[in-house]
């Protein structure tokens, strides 16, 4: 996240809404991060001297640092990978979006929930990334197990 945030400052100094919907706008609006995402990883960014805070009225606006500017010269690759990466997945989701709206109205209800709960599980997976190694077992017999769950014929 900090990585991304730092290329989008390297764009244009903004306010931490404008972060948010920059990043949503990366994915065509397909992932929107929380403010509760966004404002930790600028603090990180700030408290490691890689963005500066401008206060105006009762929003904070965010720039690059010349350090933050460094860091990102040397990172430009996974920055811009993950960029690509947003990119991509919104790409992929506006196909799915044009296939749901050929479906009758109670179907793009279903497959929306289907979708929501995707990026939940997506979600979960990325808070457990970092975990300890006896964790990661359990997760995948989870994930098997729901595998097999959804291909069981019922």
């Amino acid at each position: 996240m900090q990585r991304v945030l730092l290329a989008l400052l390297a764009e244009r100094a903004r306010h931490g809404d404008e972060l948010i919907k920059a990043r949503a706008s990366r994915s065509e609006g397909f992932y929107r991060p929380s403010p509760g995402m966004v404002y930790p990883a600028l603090t990180g960014l700030e408290d490691m001297g890689y963005a500066s805070v401008t206060p105006e009225g009762t929003k904070k606006r965010y720039g690059i640092t010349e350090a933050g500017d460094a860091y990102l010269t040397e990172n430009r690759a996974p920055a811009d990978a993950m960029l690509n990466q947003i990119a991509q997945a919104g790409r992929k989701m506006g196909r799915v979006r044009q296939a749901l709206g050929a479906l009758e109205e109670d179907e793009q209800d279903r497959w929306r929930e289907l979708w929501a709960e995707r990026e939940t599980l997506a979600q979960a997976l990325r808070e457990k990334r970092h975990r300890s190694t006896e964790e990661k077992p359990r997760i995948v017999v989870i994930l098997n197990a729901a595998v097999a769950h959804i291909r069981a014929k019922a």
